[in-house]
């Protein structure tokens, strides 16, 4: 970041103190050319004009004009301007993608296949839309409930929570996801201390 300096002030305080463009350059770390373009100039730096300002102690903002600092706050103001103005048109990208993501939510439609103990099927067949959830009664008490959803590879995921009869309340007893491509079958087979077996088959299809 350049800053407006003034020149003047500066070769006043050097020839104040009997100091040289070289004797300065060297108690401030700097090269003479560097102090020659500043007195010429009247622009440096803030890593020089500090580097400056140390040596003749004063603090930067007594060797910089007026015009320096109102350009910086300006120029500090607009950058803060451009900063909320990206993230002012980033939320409203996201709020139109999430928008149109619910209008145009896709249709899934499950087929469902249940086989308790080898003995017992239930077969069932819905459409709903992504991102619902629906509840299945199956044999031999159990009960589970699908949230279909799609993800950025085209792939279904399936939420399922899985409850079973004890008593006489439904307790959950898993909360499997499955992935699976469009049209193909998701299997999951799961046992319980009764002994009971059951195998789920969900073929997930988009509309």
């Amino acid at each position: 970041m350049e800053l407006q300096i003034d020149a003047e002030k500066i070769k006043a305080l050097r020839t104040a103190r009997a100091w040289s463009q070289e004797h300065l350059a060297e108690v401030a770390g700097l090269g003479r050319r560097t102090i020659q373009r500043v007195e010429n100039s009247g622009t440096a730096s803030y890593e020089t004009a500090q580097a400056i300002a140390a040596v003749l102690e004063l603090d930067v903002a007594e060797i910089t004009t007026h015009k320096a600092l109102a350009d910086d706050a300006s120029r500090e103001r607009n950058r803060l301007l451009r900063k909320i103005s990206v993230a002012l048109t980033s939320l409203a990208v996201f709020a139109l993608f999430a928008i149109s993501r619910s209008v145009t939510a896709d249709q899934v439609q499950l087929n469902i296949e249940a086989l308790v103990n080898e003995e017992h099927q239930t077969v069932a067949s819905t459409i709903m839309e992504e991102g619902k959830v629906r509840e299945f009664q199956l044999e031999g008490d159990y009960r589970v409930s699908v949230t279909p959803s799609v993800t950025n590879e085209g792939n279904i995921r399936l939420e399922l929570v899985m409850m079973k009869l004890t008593g006489e309340e439904y307790e959950q007893v898993g909360t499997p996801i499955l992935y699976t491509p469009d049209g193909q079958p998701a299997l999951i087979v799961s046992a319980d201390d009764d002994g009971q077996r059951l195998t789920l088959e969900i073929t997930p299809s988009l509309i």
